[in-house]
């Protein structure tokens, strides 16, 4: 869902596609995006309650250029650690917010505020603000920063957005339907046998974190506002926890930490994968594949042509995960790569340059 400040009407297409030169700054209210989550999860029995940050910094990307990220919460919480170290290797800012008077949800509001207002004074070239967060309190920043002069971007967990949030935004868009967001490389025969070591799926740890927060007694953290929008919520399931997951969900105790503990320290950094030459890779060949899909899905979304130029598709990977390298994969350049993906991606060429689109399976 796309909400903008001059029309309630649900779109998720843009007129323009992003500039080379804007910047943006994101801003993630980690606590409110979990318990949004979870809340969903609870009036929607057998959904994944799990949240994919990969695919919400990939978002961001597209609008520009992620020049600063930070995201706030309370991660001394067990349950949260998988999903910090996951945000550490995207170079996201981890900013802790202690518990102080049994609720943390006006200092992750008034800390968020501050530094995003701090941030535009500074860093001038700030052209995007996205806030991650569907509470209410937040309309008074929004609403300042575009007096700014900036672009407001929103994404919240439908059932827990306030329309009113929205309506001070430029543009907002529910979690669920995040383009990309269901996006991965697992179709694809060549990375089939990388299917276990997907960058950013870090979902077996994070349902087993999400079952122990639910199941036990979890910290007070910030609730959404009870203003919210009476859209529909996506009933899209993630996939299931698998019988290891679930054995490890009942993990309570000093178990249950330190599988959290070793959960963090597997997802700390990428993992390097061997390509055919016994090199090694920080980005997996499904990564890779999620990637070029995103990348595609993302320009299709703002731009409504099917065909993109090979080297701004590129460009766009590189936003999203700066340590690609079709070489360390094992092909010589980007269409190589390209190509053995054709399963997916549709290649034209036009004299000197390439085209890409994604593959309808109906054509």
């Amino acid at each position: 869902m796309t909400t903008s400040a001059s029309s309630s009407a649900v779109s998720v297409e843009s007129s323009v596609s992003p500039a080379d030169d804007d910047r943006v700054a994101v801003y993630i209210d980690f606590d409110n995006i979990l318990i949004s989550r979870r809340n969903q999860a609870q009036e929607h029995q057998g959904m994944d309650p799990s949240i994919d940050l990969d695919a919400i910094i990939d978002f961001c990307s597209s609008f520009g250029i992620v020049a600063t990220s930070r995201a706030y919460g309370d991660w001394s919480r067990t349950e949260t650690w998988p999903y910090r170290q996951r945000l550490l290797s995207r170079a996201v800012d981890t900013i802790q917010m202690f518990t102080t008077s049994g609720k943390v949800k006006n200092a992750a509001d008034i800390r968020l505020a501050i530094d995003v207002i701090e941030d535009l004074y500074l860093l001038h070239d700030i052209t995007d603000v996205v806030i991650v967060a569907g509470d209410s309190d937040y309309i008074p920043l929004a609403q300042r920063v575009r007096r700014m002069g900036r672009k407001v971007i929103g994404i919240g967990v439908a059932g827990s957005i306030s329309r009113l949030l929205a309506a001070a935004c430029d543009e907002f868009y529910d979690y669920d339907e995040l383009p990309g967001l269901y996006t991965d490389g697992g179709e694809d025969e060549e990375t089939a046998a990388d299917e276990n070591d997907k960058a950013g799926c870090v979902d077996h740890d994070l349902r087993r974190s999400d079952h122990a927060g639910m199941t036990g007694k979890s910290a007070e953290t910030k609730h959404p506002t009870a203003e919210t929008t009476d859209s529909h919520v996506s009933r899209r399931n993630g996939p299931k926890p698998s019988p290891a997951s679930d054995e490890a969900g009942k993990t309570s105790g000093t178990g249950a930490v330190s599988a959290a503990r070793d959960a963090a320290s597997r997802n700390a950094t990428p993992k390097k994968v061997p390509d055919d030459n016994g090199n090694t890779a920080l980005v997996s060949k499904s990564r890779a594949t999620q990637l070029l899909l995103r990348a595609l899905t993302y320009f299709t979304s703002k731009t409504e042509e099917e065909w993109h130029n090979a080297s701004k598709v590129k460009n766009q990977i590189l936003r999203m995960e700066p340590a690609f390298q079709e070489s360390a994969l094992g092909y010589s350049t980007f269409t190589k790569f390209v190509e053995s993906r054709q399963g997916q991606v549709e290649i034209r060429r036009n004299g000197n340059i390439t085209e890409l689109r994604l593959r309808d399976r109906r054509r």
